[in-house]
């Protein structure tokens, strides 16, 4: 028998052919255990969420309900809506294998569906039983294009459900497509699968998961079903395998490094004149400085030559891919490849500069963070303790975007070396067995590498794989050993999605801020509010909700949504604005935002107020006023237009903006402009074109620092995003920021003081109390001067 965590048949040749239930595989496929064939009875009668431990098989369920469906209404299609581009192909080869009914499956992801219409979609449904894709492919098919109606599948799978909140993809899915089939009797049937039902911070109120639970069972209209799963199996993660790693204390010359670094780099940026006008470049350099407060000189100078030209090449090569049938993307990848040579340079000399263990004024710059030293000894420790186990591996989990490559490359070389000199000074047996590669989400990594760095962490090539919350959901890997969270986590989503990565028996689990006695005993604490509110919230219950949300919506139908049914896909406040701009990339060929928003003064002097938006078409000019929009919604219940759950993020501009935004396209709509499916029709992107042609500008490339969403993205909750940075900063302590706020001519002003950094910040002046305290907390995250 192997480790293989949880006991599972494999193919490593180790284990027995039985199950660990006792029944064999049937024709290659796993045989299912009786808590799945549970999970999947209920979900066959019932909309069900099915909270399940990571682990614990939730993709041969996903098999189980499709067999069914597939077998009862073989004339509809089943839909696997999965988080994340990287389990897409994986998940697509699971249904494959192990579905009874063979069907045949099509993985959907990136950009494969690129300008896909009706007739694509159509041949799409032809081939294809199964359809397995990420969430915003589907609401982009269904709610923002309606190429795809929801009553064409029998079964609707979202795996990863608790991301069904606010206005994620998920959430517009069910609440956009889903709903309206309901009391029509139409609806598909909904599953949802989760490790962790709430996506609420560990320190919430039992009150507001409760009420996290009833929104997501509300949104899917699904009964959530806690499955308990026999101890035999080995899916829940116990105490003892978590560790909490102590940080030694960071050497303040360290921190003084750091910001030198970041002036002197600044200051070269300045004498450079081709690189000093590339949009953005002042920004990237900021953040490389939290490449050196987390890691080091040796990793800060890695990003340095190589980070910024990398995430350059990926943008390149995706504005290369669109610049077929886009000209906005093909000018942008013209401008990068002309920078390209120049930004080479100065990257390479500033490295060059860098490489040595001192500044060109002599202050020194220290090799390794001691934080990283501590994930390098701790590497070595676990490594030398597994010399006999040749497939010993696992992850590194971190939150920024910009982190993995370097970290993972200063491992490699650290351990590179014979021995782990200087840090360790001793000989490392195991230094050739730490190999290390990063993977990262999004676009600041590649479809192609993304999947061969897992490939070979797979195959055991690569033993330590740096990642980016892109690998936290569903990636499985039976032999990982070891999980280590770099940085503080905040929710319990992350705390058990992360941890469940770690699939071998024994497996360890190394968190270098959190407390894992707190996390697990949040985790529980959830396990039982979600035991309780499923067996709470009643089918009628749910209907009732969803009859208040529904009555309340069509109280402004004659204003909002425009469309649906016979007129073609919906234009609604929250699809709008992408409509918008998608309009104006096909009809101008080169689109700013600036080329369609008019921004001015009002009266109490806000210069960030918009007055009008302007969109070129075959008749000229199409201009949305302020006082067009304030006729338009006068009267209108705007709580029946901005669902209260769906914009819970949004600010007053951002609401203001998107009222312009939709009327905008309602009259684009109206006039013709844009086709049912909310695209430019070909008349007006060529008859456009003529009459407004592309102005000549000066060529420029936009360099933006690679966090992940929500780091320091000047969003709707710039507060929430400042503390966020204070608890990883400075875990524990309280009170490290203080907010003082007071009433100004013109509404109120708010300053954030950062106590541990003795820094006093001011925001704008502004109509409200907490708007104003945003706006300090987002004058915060701009200074450079909290390490950002």
């Amino acid at each position: 028998r192997c480790d293989c965590y949880p006991p599972k048949h494999c193919a490593c040749g180790h284990c027995s052919p039985m199950m660990s239930d006792g029944q064999p595989p049937v024709d290659g496929r796993d045989a299912p255990r009786p808590y799945q064939i549970e999970s999947a009875d209920r979900a066959k009668n019932e909309n069900t969420i099915i909270v399940l431990p990571t682990g614990a098989g939730k993709t041969l369920i996903a098999c189980l309900c499709i067999d069914h469906f597939r077998r009862e209404l073989p004339e509809k299609r089943c839909l696997l809506v999965v988080p994340q581009v990287a389990l897409v192909e994986q998940q697509s080869g699971y249904l494959r294998r192990n579905c009874e009914t063979r069907p045949s499956v099509l993985g959907i992801c990136g950009d494969s569906d690129a300008g896909w219409r009706a007739p694509d979609w159509s041949e799409c449904l032809e081939k294809h039983g199964v359809l397995v894709g990420t969430p915003e492919i589907f609401n982009r098919a269904m709610v923002k294009q309606s190429y795809l109606q929801a009553a064409m599948f029998s079964l609707i799978i979202f795996d990863e459900c608790h991301e069904a909140v606010g206005n994620h993809p998920m959430a517009a899915i069910c609440k956009d497509a889903l709903w309206p089939l309901v009391k029509e009797g139409r609806c598909p049937r909904v599953v949802g699968f989760t490790g962790s039902p709430s996506k609420e911070s560990m320190q919430s109120t039992t009150k507001k998961v409760d009420k996290a639970m009833f929104h997501l069972q509300s949104c899917l209209n699904a009964k959530i079903h806690v499955q308990e799963v026999p101890k035999e199996f080995g899916c829940e993660r116990r105490d003892e395998q978590f560790t909490h790693v102590s940080i030694p204390e960071e050497n303040p010359s360290m921190i003084d490094a750091g910001k030198i670094a970041e002036e002197w780099l600044e200051s070269m940026l300045v004498k450079c004149d081709e690189v000093a006008k590339i949009k953005g470049m002042n920004k990237t350099v900021r953040s490389l400085r939290h490449v050196f407060d987390q890691l080091g000189r040796e990793a800060f100078v890695f990003a340095v030559k190589h980070v910024v030209i990398q995430q350059l090449q990926e943008k390149l090569t995706a504005l290369r891919a669109y610049g077929k049938d886009d000209a906005n993307c093909a000018l942008g990848a013209a401008a990068i490849e002309e920078e390209m040579p120049a930004l080479r340079r100065f990257l390479g000399k500033a490295a060059e500069e860098l490489e040595g263990h001192a500044l060109p004024d002599g202050r020194q710059l220290h090799r390794v963070s001691a934080k990283a030293f501590k994930l390098l000894q701790l590497l070595h420790d676990e490594f030398m303790a597994n010399l006999g186990d040749e497939g010993y591996r696992g992850i590194v989990f971190v939150r920024e975007k910009l982190v993995p490559t370097p970290l993972a490359n200063l491992i490699n070389v650290v351990c590179a070396q014979e021995k782990f000199v200087p840090l360790l000074n001793e000989p490392s047996p195991c230094s050739e067995r730490i190999r290390a590669a990063a993977v990262t989400g999004g676009d600041a990594m590649s479809k192609d590498a993304r999947e061969q760095a897992l490939k070979r962490f797979r195959a055991g090539d690569v033993t330590v794989l740096v990642a980016t919350a892109a690998l936290e959901q569903g990636i499985d890997v039976p032999e990982c050993a070891f999980v280590v969270r770099f940085d503080a986590f905040h929710t319990n989503a992350s705390h058990v999605q992360g941890s469940g990565r770690a699939r071998k028996r024994d497996a360890k689990i190394f968190y270098f801020h959190n407390d894992p006695g707190s996390a697990q005993a949040s985790a529980k604490r959830m396990r039982i509010v979600a035991q309780e509110s499923g067996s709470g919230l009643t089918e009628a219950q749910r209907g009732c909700y969803l009859d208040a949300c529904l009555a309340k919506r069509s109280s402004a139908s004659d204003k909002h949504p425009y469309g649906g049914g016979d007129l073609g896909a919906e234009i609604t406040v929250f699809t709008c604005q992408e409509i918008v701009h998608g309009y104006c990339q096909q009809v101008m060929q080169r689109f700013e935002r600036s080329d369609i928003y008019e921004f001015g003064n009002t009266a109490d002097g806000d210069p960030t107020v918009l007055k009008s938006i302007r969109c070129p078409n075959p008749e000229g000019l199409l201009i949305v006023t302020r006082p067009d929009v304030e006729s338009y919604w006068a009267g209108v219940d705007m709580g029946a237009v901005f669902d209260p759950v769906r914009s819970k993020g949004y600010g007053r501009k951002e609401k203001d903006e998107k009222m312009f935004l939709f009327l905008l396209a309602r009259r684009l709509r109206e006039k013709g402009f844009l086709n049912r499916h909310n695209e430019a029709t070909t008349f007006a992107a060529e008859t456009t074109r003529v009459k407004f042609p592309v102005q000549e500008k000066s060529p420029e490339i936009n360099v933006k620092p690679k966090f992940t969403k929500g780091q320091i993205s000047m969003s709707s909750n710039p507060k929430g995003q400042l503390k966020e940075w204070a608890d990883r900063h400075w875990p524990g302590v309280q009170g490290t920021l203080e907010y003082e706020s007071s009433q100004v001519p013109g509404g109120w002003r708010s300053f954030v003081k950062v106590v541990k950094l003795h820094l006093r910040l001011q925001g704008e002046v502004c109509r409200g109390k907490k708007e104003a305290e945003h706006s300090a907390a987002n004058a915060a995250l701009s200074d450079s001067r909290l390490h950002l």
